[in-house]
């Protein structure tokens, strides 16, 4: 072909495409001559408008897509491997079993994108916002998703093996039965993310936020938590065998059924953990005071002797406590809920704002008890002696206090709507008033008195 006629071909090709009634890419591609499946490998249509477009099962390898509008096209299947697609806008894309490979997605928005199955091992998708995308059994081993935004994505079943996590927002994520063999997770926020049935071997969690995530039943053996936030975290039933935890933040995590047995616990914040029934062995690391809780959740037994012992902040709940000696003990901000104190002493002890819901006190000494700020809501306190106690500022609702002796007791701000009196040595009658008024129950008989009430 001549130069001239080259010109006169491509002048009649450009003539076409501009009276074309249409501005949808492919058709456009048509009239060009041009087979979207094979002629665009390696072209460069950056910047280009493609939103929606249907380029599914295209070969679009190697191809400059930078800064390219693909928002809600489909690219099922189509083959993107090293591609150039930074900062395209590939929001709430069909990229199903697409071919990813070694692409560079950086800076690339996603969000909403469906990449179900897709490939994208050695990707780079560092900085990338692929919130609330879809990313189950993708396959991402070795990709960079440094500083990506993962947040409330789905990444169940996806391999992500010696990928790079450092610093991702991974809060809300679906990560179960997801691979993460050797993945780097230093510094990732993983608040609240699902990790059942994860595969975390040899991976980098340190400095990585695990709050509130539920991590129950995985197998941690091998990785490093030392320093690691996994407070509120439901590690339940999770191994973690000779995992060193040294200054890890377990504050209020559920660690019921959990292998902790040589693991080290040195210096870590067990504030309201549940350690009931966790694998604890003479080799796990473990401050004395955390030891003394689990054996005191884990085995059942009445009469022990805990007298001026510190179980503040520990989480006794449904512990069994039955004629303990608690005098003088420290259970300040402690959670006894559903706790069973029956005939425990627990005289000159330290309650301010303890977690005494529905807890069982029946019987029990609480002679000059600290139980400022305590929540007794549905509590048992009948028969209890609590004589001058200082109830002060604590919560009564719907507790039961018939026939406990309030000699001297402090009821200073304390809500007792609800609550039920009755028999009680040491109430005077301007007391029964006040609490009436106050929103207390009294089942005294009526005209029974006698040894009740005080008067003044």
């Amino acid at each position: 072909m001549s130069d001239a006629d080259f010109i006169r071909e491509v002048e009649e090709l450009y003539q076409r495409i501009a009276e074309a009634d249409t501005d949808d890419f492919v058709e456009l591609a048509k009239i060009a001559g041009l087979d979207i499946k094979t002629d665009l490998v390696g072209a460069n249509l950056s910047g280009a408008n493609l939103r929606g477009t249907n380029l599914s099962r295209a070969n679009l390898s190697r191809t400059n897509l930078s800064g390219v509008n693909l928002i809600k096209a489909n690219l099922s299947g189509a083959n993107l491997s090293r591609a150039n697609l930074t900062k395209a806008d590939l929001i709430e894309a069909d990229l199903i079993e697409a071919n990813l490979s070694s692409t560079n997605l950086s800076g690339a928005l996603l969000s909403g994108a469906n990449l179900s199955k897709a490939f994208l091992n050695g990707a780079n998708l560092s900085g990338t916002d692929l919130s609330v995308a879809n990313l189950s059994r993708a396959f991402l081993n070795g990709a960079n998703l440094s500083r990506t935004d993962l947040s409330e994505a789905n990444l169940s079943e996806a391999n992500l093996s010696e990928a790079n996590l450092s610093g991702t927002d991974l809060s809300e994520v679906d990560l179960s039965g997801a691979n993460l063999r050797g993945a780097d997770l230093s510094r990732a926020n993983l608040r609240g993310a699902i990790l059942g049935e994860v595969v975390l071997s040899v991976a980098d969690l340190s400095g990585a936020d695990f709050r509130w995530a539920i991590i129950s039943g995985v197998d941690l053996s091998g990785t490093r938590l030392s320093r690691v936030d996994l407070s509120g975290a439901n590690l339940r039933g999770a191994i973690m065998g000779e995992v060193v935890l040294s200054e890890a933040d377990l504050s209020g995590a559920d660690l019921r059924d959990a292998d902790l047995s040589g693991a080290d616990l040195r210096d870590a914040d067990l504030r309201w953990a549940n350690l009931k029934k966790s694998q604890i062995d003479e080799k796990t690391v473990i401050a004395d005071k955390w030891r003394l809780v689990w054996e005191i959740v884990s085995i059942n037994q009445s009469d022990r002797r805990l007298t001026g012992v510190d179980l503040s902040y520990a989480n006794l709940r449904k512990s069994y406590l039955v004629k303990a000696n608690l005098i003088g003990g420290d259970l300040s901000k402690a959670i006894l809920t559903e706790a069973n104190l029956t005939d425990a002493n627990l005289s000159d002890s330290n309650l301010n704002q303890a977690n005494l819901i529905e807890t069982n006190l029946s019987n029990s000494y609480l002679l000059e008890a600290n139980l400022v700020g305590a929540n007794l809501t549905m509590a048992i306190l009948t028969k209890a002696n609590l004589t001058d106690a200082d109830l002060s500022g604590s919560n009564l609702e719907r507790a039961n206090l018939i026939e406990a002796n309030l000699t001297g007791v402090s009821f200073n701000h304390a809500i007792v709507k609800d609550a039920r009196f009755g028999f009680n040595a040491g109430m005077s009658r301007a007391l029964q008033q006040d609490l009436i008024a106050r929103g207390a129950v009294f089942e005294d008989s009526p005209g029974d008195r006698r040894g009740v009430l005080v008067h003044v």
